[in-house]
């Protein structure tokens, strides 16, 4: 019993707490055309990025069905977390979709949570790019 509360003082005095964060919520991507026709066959490139510096946490790719979605499981992660300057992940999620014939679009800075979960993004004719991980993507776009 004493060894424990001594390391729960000292976890504390450190400032490091566990915290089991979401390095990439349940979506759903809903990709139409101008007309508002479900795009097949689109790829959607949905990234986890970790702040302060930009950090890279996860990449997956999803390829349309025939009703222009696709969709996401949750990840979740335990990490050890600190109160000091630069001591918590914050992480947002950009999203990339690319289908040819039509212009890459890009969202960045997203919170998904924000909108339930659910991304919609209208595709417009043009030229397509591959995705690129953020901060590349949205210096070619």
């Amino acid at each position: 019993m004493r060894n424990s509360l001594l390391i729960i003082i000292i976890v504390l005095l450190g400032g490091c707490f566990p915290i089991n964060k979401t390095i990439q919520p349940e979506t759903r991507v809903l990709v139409t055309d101008v007309n508002g026709n479900p795009l097949h066959g689109a790829e959607v490139n949905l990234y986890s990025v970790a702040n302060p510096y930009s950090r890279l946490e996860n990449h997956v790719i999803g390829y349309t069905t025939e009703s222009g979605s696709v969709r996401f499981g949750e990840i979740d992660e335990w990490r050890i977390e600190s109160f000091v300057i630069h001591g918590m992940d914050i992480i947002h999620w950009d999203t990339c979709v690319s289908k040819e014939g039509y212009k890459t679009e890009v969202v960045e800075w997203q919170n998904i949570w924000e909108v339930g979960g659910n991304v919609s993004l209208v595709m417009q004719k043009g030229e397509s790019v591959p995705c690129e991980p953020p901060g590349i993507v949205s210096e070619k776009l």
